[in-house]
């Protein structure tokens, strides 16, 4: 049976002419270059942040044009003339002023040629997000996944203690960071351009005219095999209620049904595990007879105190109650860990499922409440149609936890299939230099720290009851006025 389902947990289904897991920035910084450098029509970019100043060559470019993501893409247009380039992301709130680039519609919009379109989308509900990370070139050739083109992102599998390639714009070192992205062409990228293309219309009041033409040949980067070729492939969103947009959720939707499907295995990279309708429905499957292996790769510890007090506590609570349940040591919850690296760790950002060898899917939702109903995302899932599709899923499974544990694939891959067992193999593979180690079950967290409702929420909430959880009873009255200081909260969190 199908797990893939239109009006379920998807909102179309598509065919992918080819398709591809790119792991981590350095890969995908270089075949969008190589794609966007043959654009004729139209470039769409929608992004949580979106930075001019990113550099996509890190490691050095020789086809003449600019490094830094602004130039380049102004670069493009001035060459050709039917070229339009639109970049939407979301409108942030103050509070991360210090961290975005300063003036960003000065560097993208004022200083650029008019064929390159920028808008920042304000069109969301109170404390929420557009987090989608999206980009298409042509109609035809589409990246979806985890990764911005915000700083701190550029990084190689290597994950290397010090690299000097890996810095911000300002010059700093940043930690290693993990991620990935799926790239399509055929009918799914003019899909994935759709969606776009309608989000550019609510935001601006307007249709991105350079952008309405029929997919041109998928400029696929010539040096790039593709993973997997004519498959299936669903478009996954999280619209939230509000704005005049009725609440979609298929994301959580394809969450409950790709773990109530598994048979053998759930494989699970995440920044963060706190939703609590995915960590219900990987209980129940430990509950049931002959459960599924179900493995969590997430990092060791957030970002900032904020983080590290709310995600982290609701996690570690989701983390003891599975644990709890799992007398068949069936369930795992690691993050990866490099040698030398003290209190620091791999920053890890992907959101990617692997169902079996029948499910992948990478995209911009992470096992969280608000991806589930509060933050716009977007996901594509690719449903296997056969041996060679379930081969290839499996071999991107392996060179996943190659990368983490530092081994090489044909080793990781001999070890599962000795065993016939993903956990086991992990079992026997950890403790080297790069290994992946369990995740801490922390003790119970401070009492004072608000509702998960609050801190983490699956829907919309109204601003008097986030005035009546993060504010003293003697200041609820003024909660009208507060409404701005209580999202604040949210959308730091949203971050």
């Amino acid at each position: 049976m199908e797990i893939l389902r239109p009006g379920r947990n998807c909102w179309r289904v598509e065919r992918a002419e080819r398709a591809s897991v790119l792991i981590d920035g350095a890969a995908y910084f270089a075949a969008f270059r190589e794609a966007a450098r043959t654009a004729r029509r139209s470039i769409l970019i929608a992004g949580w942040d979106v930075d001019s100043r990113v550099d996509l060559a890190p490691q050095g470019a020789d086809d003449g044009l600019p490094v830094r993501l602004g130039e380049f893409l102004d670069a493009l247009v001035r060459q050709r003339e039917e070229l339009h380039v639109y970049v939407l992301a979301w409108d942030f709130a103050m509070m991360y002023a210090l961290e975005r680039e300063f003036l960003p519609m000065y560097s993208f919009g004022w200083r650029t040629h008019g064929r390159l379109h920028y808008h920042l989308d304000d069109r969301h509900p109170t404390g929420g997000s557009h987090h989608q990370k999206i980009a298409v070139v042509d109609n035809a050739l589409a990246f979806v996944g985890g990764i911005d083109f915000a700083k701190g992102r550029w990084d190689t599998p290597e994950h290397a203690l010090e690299d000097r390639r890996r810095r911000t714009p300002g010059g700093d070192p940043y930690p290693p960071f993990h991620d990935a992205m799926m790239m399509v062409d055929g009918p799914v990228a003019g899909a994935v351009a759709d969606l776009v293309r309608a989000r550019w219309r609510r935001a601006t009041g307007h249709a991105p005219e350079g952008a309405n033409h029929a997919p041109l040949p998928a400029p696929w980067p010539r040096r790039l095999a593709p993973d997997l070729e004519d498959a299936s492939v669903g478009i996954v969103r999280t619209v939230p209620r509000g704005a005049g947009e009725r609440a979609v959720t298929e994301v959580k939707q394809l969450y409950l049904d790709g773990i109530a499907a598994a048979e053998r295995s759930v494989y699970l990279e995440n920044q963060y595990f706190t939703s609590q309708a995915v960590a219900g429905a990987i209980e129940a499957r430990l509950r049931a007879p002959d459960p599924p292996e179900i493995v969590v790769v997430s990092r060791k510890n957030c970002d900032g105190w904020l983080e590290q007090e709310t995600m982290e506590v609701l996690r570690a609570k989701r983390l003891r109650r599975l644990r709890a349940v799992d007398p068949g040591a069936r369930f795992r919850a690691l993050y990866p860990e490099r040698e030398g690296m003290g209190d620091d760790c791999i920053r890890l950002h992907t959101k990617l499922m692997i169902v079996d060898e029948r499910l992948l899917r990478v995209g911009s939702a992470n096992l969280n409440n608000r991806s589930m109903g509060v933050d716009t995302e977007c996901d594509l899932a690719l449903e296997a149609g056969g041996p060679r599709h379930e081969r290839a899923i499996a071999a991107l499974r392996t060179r996943l936890l190659a990368e983490h544990l530092g081994r090489p694939a044909a080793e990781v891959a001999h070890r599962i299939q000795a065993g016939g067992s993903i956990v086991a193999a992990l079992d026997a593979l950890r403790g080297g230099a790069r290994s992946l180690e369990e995740i801490p079950s922390a003790p119970p967290g401070d009492p004072l720290v608000p509702d998960p409702e609050i801190l983490d929420p699956e829907q919309p909430v109204d601003a008097d009851r986030l005035a009546g959880e993060l504010l003293p009873p003697d200041e609820q009255p003024h909660a009208a006025r507060r409404a701005v200081v209580v999202a604040a909260v949210l959308v730091l969190l949203a971050g």
